[in-house]
């Protein structure tokens, strides 16, 4: 066996103990990383089978990270093939999920929120104070 078909395998063995338990996240994720190994075995008609699962099951839990990882596997595949209008709208759709992402990370939750004030307030009163960084932080001044 070579490192896709043990990957592959250990993919399958990994999907049916999440099917098991019944982890409908974690299963979207194996859907995705099972297509991309087919991806790479040029085994196109069973990569977007899986991708197909994961995207939808993705869109239905509204897990943006699984659905990024499908929709950047569906551009790449297009890609290849060749069909730039297909690949343009994977491309866009994938930016768009990543906009989400990243305007959620900086929104924060509000015990984020919380930490972010009260290290902006330290870092206010050790401006106003003059307080020395510590020595730590000294280490990484030097280099």
């Amino acid at each position: 066996l070579n490192e896709n078909d043990k990957a592959l395998m250990y993919h399958l063995k990994s999907l049916k103990i999440k099917e098991e338990i019944g982890d409908k996240q974690a299963i979207a994720v194996a859907w995705v990383n099972i297509g991309k190994i087919y991806h790479k075995q040029n085994n196109i008609k069973l990569a977007l089978e899986y991708l197909n699962k994961a995207n939808n099951a993705a869109l239905n839990a509204g897990d943006l990270n699984t659905q990024k990882s499908a929709l950047s596997e569906y551009f790449f595949i297009s890609k290849e093939n060749g069909d730039w209008a297909k690949a343009l709208n994977y491309y866009e759709k994938s930016h768009h999920v990543q906009t989400c992402l990243s305007h959620r990370r900086h929104a924060g939750f509000p015990a984020d929120r919380l930490r972010s004030q009260n290290q902006r307030g330290r870092i206010k009163n050790q401006r106003q104070n003059r307080d020395p960084a510590p020595a730590s932080h000294r280490l990484y001044q030097r280099t």
